[in-house]
């Protein structure tokens, strides 16, 4: 890197290179269609990134900087063809939403949570709903009933949760 007596800075091929993330090749290809650079001693060419940089933001879609397939430098086009179709997903999405199609993540988790608690109610009654049905229940067998659904619930609760996109992982 040089600065000239304006101490703009300049850049080498690597570094503009690097800093397009495109390849060396790709910014003699940019030169030849009209990217501004300094010639150094006659031989060595090195790059005022200001100047580069406008160039590049005037260039991106056209000519040289667009035609760099391998580096995945899109032309225009292409560009307002994939926004086209994000935006055309995202209102699928809507209209999915309101035919009853998709359901948003909010109200999948709450029901969920719903179902889990009348779940463990429901487990939790059962020893003492089975002394109503079968009346000759010892006392043991009510514990080993309790021991059962208590067993249950908890193996419920060590299962791995399912992690939404919204949901931070807990460490």
């Amino acid at each position: 890197m040089e600065t000239d007596g304006a101490k703009e800075l300049r850049l080498s091929v690597s570094n503009i290179a690097a800093l397009f993330g495109v390849s060396e090749q790709a910014i003699a290809n940019w030169v030849k269609a009209g990217m501004p650079f300094v010639r150094v001693k006659g031989k060595v060419n090195v790059y005022p990134w200001r100047p580069c940089l406008e160039w590049w933001l005037v260039n991106r879609y056209t000519g040289a900087t667009a035609s760099d397939k391998k580096r995945g430098v899109p032309h225009r086009g292409e560009s307002e063809a994939k926004l086209f179709q994000i935006k055309a997903e995202r209102e699928q999405m809507k209209l999915d939403i309101e035919l009853g199609k998709l359901i948003p993540i909010d109200d999948i988790e709450r029901t969920w949570v719903q179902a889990a608690g009348i779940v463990k109610d429901r487990v939790l009654t059962i020893a003492p709903a089975l002394k109503l049905v079968i009346p000759l229940l010892t006392q043991t067998d009510m514990a080993k009933i309790r021991a059962v659904c208590n067993e249950t619930l908890e193996t419920i609760k060590s299962c791995p949760q399912v992690k939404t996109s919204h949901q931070q992982p807990k460490d």
